[in-house]
């Protein structure tokens, strides 16, 4: 009868062990988790500025175009 409380001492060291070792998985696949979303946002982000700096470059390219087809026109006048 001596030993069934090491038998029992044993086997909640063994849960807990078990317990804190799911917990720490738990809390690995969150930050995995975590990490995987910060990730995919910041994706999302650089195809927005990506987007965003080509859309403002076709904006100067047609403004700049604009300009020099206006000075080739004064120049074919003043012809």
């Amino acid at each position: 009868a001596a030993s069934c409380p090491r038998t029992q001492d044993t086997a909640l060291e063994t849960m807990d062990a078990t317990a804190k070792a799911h917990i720490g998985i738990q809390k690995l696949l969150q930050a995995e988790q975590d990490a995987a979303e910060i990730v995919a946002k910041a994706k999302q982000d650089k195809v927005a500025r990506l987007k965003q700096a080509k859309a403002e470059a076709d904006e100067e390219i047609a403004a700049y175009k604009a300009q020099r087809q206006a000075q080739f026109e004064g120049f074919s006048k003043d012809k």
